[in-house]
C-alpha cells in the first residue's frame, strides 16, 4: 500500500489559465523471470511538481506548457542484465528528471491545422549500482578472449537511459467535405514528422561497446477518401527510410541489435456497415 496525494492549484485567465500540481505515484515491485535472474524489484515511487500555462493566445492559436520535476525513489529501470541472463528490471535507487514541454496549435484555415510539439530533458541518477558490458579483450588483457564481461560501477550523475535531451514533433492535419458524382464525401490529409536527440540504450563503459541511438527524425503521411460507408486510404511511414534501432542489448557472447522499421506503405480499404 501506498499513499499517493494529488494536489492542483488553477488561476484563470481571461484566455486561459496557469495550473500547479503536486502529486505522488507508486508502482508495484515483482519478480524477474526466471526468478534466478536478477534481484527482486523493489516498488518505485515518484514525488512531481509541474507548474504549467495553457492559453489561446488568439482564435485560431492555442499554447500549452509545462515545466515538470520528477523525483524517483527506486526507478525501475529495464536493460541488459548486470548479473546473468540477458534483459532485467533492476532498481535505481534515487534519480531525477526535470524538464520543459510546449505545445503549440494553430488553425490556419477552417481546413487546415498546424501542431508543433517540443520537450526538453535535464535526467540524472543520483544513485545506481549497475554494470556494463565491456569486451574481454579488453578487460582480460587476452586478444583471443571472446564475449563481454562485466564493469561494475554506480551510475550517479550520469544521465538516464532511453531519455534524450531534446525531442520535437510537427504535424500537419488537412480536411475538406469533397463531392464525387454527386456524393458526399471527406478527403484527409496528414503528414507527421518526429524528431528525437541522441540518447543511450545502456551503459557505456568501454567506446568499443555500442549502445547509443543517434539523433534521428521519423516522417509519415496519410491520404483517406471517405464516400458514404467506404474508406480508401494510401500511407506511408518513415517515408524517408531513416536507419534506427528499437533496442542495443550487449550479452554476455554477443552485442545485437534490432533495427526500427524501414520505409513501409500501403492501402488500406474500410467499409462501415
Amino acid at each position: 500500500n501506498e499513499f499517493t496525494p494529488k494536489v492542483t492549484l488553477t488561476y484563470n485567465l481571461d484566455n486561459g489559465i496557469i495550473y500547479g500540481t503536486f502529486a505522488s505515484g507508486f508502482k508495484s515491485g515483482g519478480y524477474n523471470h526466471p526468478l534466478k535472474v536478477g534481484a527482486v524489484i523493489q516498488p518505485e515511487t515518484i514525488d512531481m511538481i509541474e507548474v504549467g500555462y495553457k492559453a489561446d493566445l488568439s482564435d485560431s492559436v492555442r499554447l500549452t506548457s509545462a515545466f515538470f520535476a520528477y523525483s524517483y525513489d527506486d526507478l525501475q529501470v529495464t536493460k541488459a542484465a548486470s548479473g546473468g541472463g540477458t534483459v532485467t528490471t533492476e532498481n535505481a535507487t534515487d534519480s531525477d528528471i526535470m524538464g520543459l514541454d510546449v505545445d503549440l496549435t494553430w488553425a490556419a484555415t477552417e481546413k487546415l491545422t498546424l501542431r508543433f510539439n517540443a520537450e526538453y530533458l535535464d535526467t540524472e541518477y543520483k544513485d545506481y549500482e549497475t554494470a556494463g558490458r565491456a569486451p574481454n579483450t579488453v578487460l582480460t588483457g587476452d586478444p583471443a578472449a571472446i564475449g563481454y564481461g562485466f564493469v561494475f560501477f554506480n551510475a550517479e550523475g550520469q544521465e538516464m537511459l532511453r531519455a534524450p535531451e531534446l525531442a520535437a514533433y510537427l504535424s500537419m492535419q488537412y480536411d475538406s467535405p469533397i463531392d464525387v458524382g454527386g456524393r458526399e464525401g471527406s478527403l484527409s490529409l496528414n503528414m507527421n514528422y518526429a524528431w528525437k536527440d541522441d540518447y543511450l540504450f545502456d551503459f557505456e563503459v568501454d567506446p568499443l561497446v555500442d549502445v547509443t541511438q543517434d539523433a534521428h527524425g521519423i516522417l509519415n503521411a496519410r491520404a483517406t477518401l471517405t464516400i458514404d460507408k467506404v474508406s480508401l486510404s494510401v500511407w506511408g511511414k518513415n517515408l524517408t527510410d531513416e536507419v534506427y534501432f528499437f533496442d542495443k542489448v550487449v550479452a554476455g557472447t554477443n552485442n545485437r541489435g534490432n533495427y526500427g522499421h524501414p520505409r513501409t506503405y500501403g492501402v488500406d480499404f474500410a467499409y462501415r456497415f
